[in-house]
């Protein structure tokens, strides 16, 4: 209890944070929407070590993929290049701004978009019950300029990775995700490269890099957009059968007691 006590109870100075700076850039929503799959290779190339996104599912005998803050275009170009007649893809993005065309594409491709705002959490009950009981095999973010809408609150990242392993598959399921900068990580005693390895301590593959010691040669060259942000991260996990069930992270039941009664 007492280290309950001691948790930071500022979360809903967090997201009101975020809330007021996105209306005053007149931004209410994610704005960059919509990238073909290379472009998530390019930005993730450091830990996919040559492979790509269509390499890790084309062996897949029904890939289900989830892609997060973002909307559908990029699990449709993705869809295009793998063999698989089954397969299952959601989308979560703050606005359905699809045509009707576009909609109905989505329905023949078997791929879902959902609004919601991910910072709530009936948007994560939202994602689960459209899994419908299935594990996702691959779990991708890479919001760009929308990272700057999440809030900044260890308690919000812990709870959505704790999240995102849970939906994932036992069978290779991946990871693939866009963080803040490290310099807002750490203000709120987040440090990745740490935990990183104290997962790897604990039988879990799990990766991480900063995009501040890789503005130079390919990357930049496939996605110059990268030069906009400088000191980005990325995470990659890998979820086995032999994983634990549930992500070891720190006082993780408090962290997620904290954004859940944040909502009720």
């Amino acid at each position: 209890m007492e280290a309950y006590q001691n948790f930071d109870p500022s979360l809903e100075q967090a997201l009101r944070t975020v809330r007021e700076a996105s209306h005053q850039r007149g931004e209410t929503n994610w704005t960059r929407y919509g990238d073909c799959v290379d472009r998530y290779d390019a930005y993730f190339s450091p830990i996919l070590h040559g492979k790509s996104i269509v390499d890790m599912l084309s062996e897949k005998e029904a890939p289900v993929v989830l892609d997060l803050m973002a909307p559908s275009e990029t699990i449709v170009d993705l869809f295009s290049r793998l063999p698989q007649l089954q397969k299952l893809g959601i989308a979560l993005s703050y606005e359905d701004l699809r045509s009707g065309d576009q909609k109905e594409r989505d329905r023949k491709l078997h791929i879902q978009q959902l609004q919601g705002d991910i910072t709530e959490v009936t948007t994560w009950e939202t994602l689960e019950k459209s899994l419908k009981g299935k594990k996702a095999d691959l779990i991708m973010e890479r919001a760009m300029g929308g990272i700057s809408c999440l809030p900044v609150h260890k308690s919000f990242y812990v709870y959505a990775v704790a999240k995102m392993w849970d939906m994932l598959s036992p069978e290779e399921g991946t990871l693939l995700v866009q963080t803040p900068t490290i310099e807002k990580l750490e203000s709120v005693d987040v440090f990745v490269p740490k935990w990183v390895e104290d997962l790897k301590s604990n039988g879990i593959e799990a990766e991480s890099y900063s995009l501040a010691s890789l503005l130079s040669g390919d990357v930049l060259d496939k996605l110059p957009l990268l030069k906009d942000l400088p000191s980005c991260n990325a995470l990659k996990l890998i979820k086995r059968s032999d994983s634990p069930v549930t992500l070891p992270i720190p006082h993780l039941e408090q962290h997620k007691a904290v954004f859940e009664n944040h909502h009720q």
